[in-house]
């Protein structure tokens, strides 16, 4: 008896989620944010690192801004590591809710609907990157090749990514329990 209670315990947890498409668009917003941080948060660094180093002969500051330096180096990789991790998480996702095909219209809506905000976000980035923001992000920007690709085509990378989700999430066969 309390076997039987736990299997449809199990499948109550694994396939009563309630996911949503919004999901998948907070996702590149905070991939977005995520982006800027990181150009804007490397543009920092740099101009600073200078400058500490000519104020202290201390080895634990060198050190320190040695590991920073590190640190700074990988989050290209880190950008990517996130956008892949999203994008994963949205396929599986739609695959573990379960949704009626009515709401497929509304999937595609709302997909056609948040494309016309995501090409503003990667504008945004493009401005802030090329210099015509006032800052020099430019230089840094270089730094994040990775990064530069995806923010640059933005709108490409978040249609392909809803696509996959909405297929993720209508696609499957249908499980009548």
């Amino acid at each position: 008896m309390q076997e039987k209670y736990l299997r449809g315990l199990e499948k109550e947890m694994v396939f009563n989620n309630k996911g949503s498409l919004l999901d998948g668009i907070v996702a590149f917003l905070v991939l977005f944010i995520l982006a800027i941080t990181i150009i804007v948060g490397a543009f920092i660094y740099n101009e600073i690192e200078p400058q500490l180093l000519s104020v202290t002969d201390s080895t634990t500051v060198d050190s320190v801004l040695e590991k920073g330096g590190a640190g700074i180096d990988i989050l290209d990789y880190t950008f990517l590591m996130f956008y892949i991790a999203g994008i994963l998480g949205m396929i599986i996702s739609g695959f573990v809710t379960n949704s009626h095909p009515v709401f497929f219209i509304a999937a595609v809506l709302v997909t056609v609907v948040s494309l016309l905000f995501v090409p503003i976000m990667a504008n945004v980035y493009e401005d802030l990157t090329t210099g015509t923001t006032g800052q020099d992000f430019a230089s840094t920007a270089e730094a994040y090749p990775i990064t530069n690709v995806i923010m640059n085509n933005y709108p490409i990378f978040f249609l392909g990514a809803m696509i996959a989700f909405i297929v993720s999430l209508y696609g499957k066969t249908r499980r009548y329990t």
